[in-house]
Formats: structure tokens, C-alpha cells, sequence
């Protein structure tokens, strides 16, 4: 299977944080430690050492019980089905890379063969972080999140690659990149989405890449090049009491083929959600315009967008040239003297760290997107 990264050349600024989830590892005991090696000839349960590590997640995962880590080595794991987390599980990509591993849906965006979801979440301690999800696809009636699903019993995506995840037309699924009914997504990169809908019966709000319903949280997360090349109605939709905070969104392109009857936006809000601390700049539509949140606004708070009018009275407008240290070379630091820096908004629980998980967030001082000014501009080249 190809690394979906591997097709062109590209520069990304992505979030390496061990911060995000180290106190919840704090919980877990090394006893309990599990190991997964690609392919390993010589695996024997319990997988307790690089040597017999299981040959692929399904096994460790099946074999795991509360309280369990499970170590997974370099490499690509593809799957057929969607990997199920239903017990206090954290599966943890050696290293500090998320691109050195990658957990695959095995099957082409065009197959007609039904839910290729990767990963659903199903405990509020269950923990994924540190790899790549890719190329989940979803194709039944009203289904959402392609690579992967929180439900409402909780769980957290943490410093990973979200990308290539796909909702075809048939079944009018939604959320490439996600879903989540409760839990929280955390320091993550969502690149490369797409949605195949064209149909929005079923919900006239549906989200591309990442849909958010009653507690669920994203925060510190990096939304870039996703885009849809059939007609969809908004990025991330924010939804029930969900929160969106210190993201950063930008550089993508959503069709409005029916803009009379649709409003197509990059964010859309609903009337009892949060969103803090979100800059959205670069998102499009076919003529290259500006795209306008959308929903209830009134319930965005320091937000800073690329459109010629403020969101709100305590929100901010600028350009991408302004904002970001160098938005051409995939740099989005708060640029010196952007309005960006120090204008956000303090909540909590306050992450100790920004998208680099190197800067530390500045209580009462707080930076509006996914990273804070100064932080480390730590550049990984793929290609």
C-alpha cells in the first residue's frame, strides 16, 4: 500500500505533543504494555516485547484488556474493518513522527463495498495517537466520520495525521476526516480530506471533514487542503454543546455550485456550541472568495477571518499575508505584530502546549489559532 504522502512533495508544520496525552498515560501501568510489529513472523501472545509483537492492531486490540498500551512499530497496518475501541486502550505510534505510521482502510474510495471506517472510539479513557489514520470511506445512509468515530461514551485522537478520508454520494455519509459525539481530537492535522457528496437530503448542514455533537472538543488542531469536489455545505461543523478552540483553518477549496439554496461556509456553528480562538483564512469558493462562518456566529468569540467584515465585535479580520508568518511556505505562526498574538481568549481546561507541543500556551495571553507565536517552526519534509 502507498503512503498517501508519498505522491507529491509537501512541507507541513504538524503538532509532535507527547504533552497532549502523557497524564492520561500516567493511569496505565508498563505491565500492561503491548507490541505490534508489522507482519512479525515470530509473534507469540502476549506481545510483550518487540520480538513477539503481534503481527497487526486487530490482534493486539482483540488480546488487549482495560489499562492496556499498545506499542505499534513503523510501518503500514491496512484494515478491512473498523478497528473497535471498546475497552480503556491506548494505541501509541512509537516515536515522535506521526507519519512513521500509518493505519489504513484497504480499499479505493470508488469500491462500492460499504463502511471502511477506521477507527470508532468507545471509552472515555481510550486513546489513539501518534500515527496516521487514512483513506477510511463511508458510503451508508447517514453515517459519519470516514477515518474515524467518538461516540458519546468519550475517547481522544491525539497528535495524528487525519488524511485522504472520503464520503461518497452513495448513502450520503459525511465527515471524511471525523466524527465525534463526545471525547475530544486534540493536536492533529487533518490534510487532504474529501467529500464525494452531492446529495445533502439528509442534512442540509453536513459537515466535509469534521462534525462535533453534544460534549465533544477540538482543540489545537491544523485544518488544511481539504476540500470537496462535488458540492458540500461547510469544513467542520460545530454542533449541541460541542467546542472548537485554538484552531487553525485555512487553504481549501469548497464547491458552491448551489449557493442559492445551500450556504456554503468553513465553519458552521450551532446554537448552544463554542468556538474560541479559531482563525479561518484561505477557505474558498470556486471563484476564489471568501467563505463566511455560518450557523449562529454570535457564538464565535476571538476569532480572527480573512472576510472584509468582523464575525463579531471582539473577533478580528486580516489576510493571510498578515496573519501567518509565511502562509506560501506552509509557515502559520502568528506573524510578528499579527493580530493574532495575545488576543484570544483563556477557558478551561487550558492545553499546556500549542500545536507544536513545544510553545507553551500563555495563560491571559493566549494566541488566536493552533499555534502560539515564537513556537518552534518544526518543519518535516515529505516526498
Amino acid at each position: 500500500m502507498k503512503n498517501p504522502f508519498c505522491s507529491k512533495a509537501f512541507i507541513f508544520a504538524i503538532a509532535l505533543s507527547a504533552a497532549a496525552h502523557a497524564a492520561a498515560d500516567q493511569t496505565f501501568s508498563q505491565s500492561n504494555l503491548m507490541y505490534v510489529s508489522a507482519g512479525n513472523p515470530d509473534s507469540a501472545f502476549p506481545y510483550s516485547s518487540p520480538d513477539t509483537a503481534a503481527p497487526d492492531i486487530e490482534t493486539a486490540v482483540s488480546a488487549a484488556g482495560d489499562g492496556t498500551v499498545i506499542s505499534v512499530g513503523e510501518g503500514i497496518y491496512p484494515v478491512s474493518t473498523p478497528l473497535l475501541l471498546t475497552n480503556a486502550i491506548h494505541i501509541i505510534g512509537e516515536g515522535i513522527d506521526p507519519s512513521r505510521v500509518m493505519v489504513s482502510n484497504i480499499y479505493e474510495a470508488n469500491q462500492i463495498i460499504g463502511n471502511r471506517r477506521v477507527f470508532t472510539l468507545s471509552n472515555k479513557d481510550a486513546l489513539v495517537a501518534n500515527l496516521t489514520i487514512a483513506s477510511g470511506d463511508l458510503k451508508a445512509y447517514g453515517e459519519k466520520g470516514s477515518c474515524f468515530n467518538i461516540t458519546s461514551e468519550g475517547g481522544m485522537v491525539s497528535n495524528c495525521i487525519v488524511t485522504a478520508g472520503s464520503c461518497n454520494s452513495v448513502g450520503n455519509s459525511s465527515s471524511a476526516g471525523g466524527h465525534l459525539d463526545g471525547g475530544m481530537v486534540t493536536h492533529t492535522l487533518f490534510f487532504g480530506n474529501r467529500s464525494l457528496s452531492s446529495t445533502p437530503a439528509w442534512d442540509e448542514i453536513r459537515a466535509g471533514v469534521l462534525s462535533m455533537a453534544g460534549t465533544a472538543r477540538a482543540e489545537n488542531c491544523l485544518f488544511r487542503d481539504n476540500g470537496h469536489p462535488k458540492e458540500l455545505v461547510t469544513l467542520v461543523k460545530a454542533d449541541g454543546s460541542s467546542c472548537l478552540r485554538n484552531c487553525t483553518i485555512i487553504n481549501s477549496v469548497l464547491s458552491n455550485t448551489n449557493a442559492e439554496k445551500y450556504v456554503v461556509s468553513p465553519v458552521w456553528v450551532g446554537s448552544g456550541a463554542t468556538v474560541e480562538n479559531v482563525v479561518i483564512a484561505g477557505v474558498t469558493n470556486d471563484q476564489g472568495e471568501p467563505l463566511k462562518p455560518a450557523g449562529t456566529v454570535s457564538r464565535m468569540s476571538h476569532c480572527a477571518t480573512d472576510t472584509e467584515e468582523k464575525v463579531n465585535p471582539d473577533c478580528f479580520t486580516g489576510s493571510v499575508t498578515n496573519f501567518f508568518c509565511n502562509y506560501a511556505m506552509g509557515d502559520f505562526r502568528p506573524a510578528p505584530y499579527s493580530v493574532l498574538v495575545d488576543n484570544g481568549v483563556d477557558y478551561s481546561p487550558m492545553p499546556l502546549y500549542d500545536f507544536s507541543g513545544k510553545q507553551p500556551r500563555k495563560i491571559g495571553r493566549v494566541d488566536i489559532g493552533c499555534y502560539e507565536a515564537n513556537s518552534p517552526a518544526f518543519l518535516f519534509f515529505v516526498k
